[in-house]
């Protein structure tokens, strides 16, 4: 197994065969580091740095659902419209995710991809 350190981003389609460190982005296939960020209150700029290395379609962005497991993930997608799922497997503290504003919170990696079938929002 890997581990994925304390506020990093896993882009989407992203292949993770070793650990992730915290506090850096990394996406690809196979995954490397895009950036690394100085603490969590980068998040804004971590998320324009990924959707611009992504280079989506303005159509593709619609669809794009950030999940996180703390008010700053759920806080930096709101800075770009995005939605974001809130997961309570990580460290937020109990009604974290929902007052920053998740549109859900999920209690598994299984309820996550049940929201993404039922929502529609596939991230391909």
């Amino acid at each position: 197994g890997v581990s994925i350190g304390n506020w990093a981003v896993v882009a989407a389609r992203a292949v993770v065969a070793k650990d992730v460190p915290a506090y850096t982005i990394v996406g690809g296939i196979p995954t490397k580091v895009l950036k690394t960020m100085e603490n969590e209150s980068d998040k804004e700029d971590v998320i324009e740095e990924l959707l611009g290395r992504l280079g989506l379609s303005e159509a593709d962005q619609k669809r794009v659902l950030m999940v996180g497991d703390r008010r700053h993930d759920v806080e930096g997608a709101a800075q770009f419209g995005i939605p974001c799922l809130g997961l309570s497997l990580g460290f937020a503290a109990e009604g974290e995710l929902e007052r920053a504003g998740a549109v859900a919170v999920a209690d598994s990696m299984e309820a996550v991809g049940a929201f993404i079938l039922r929502d529609g929002r596939t991230g391909s």
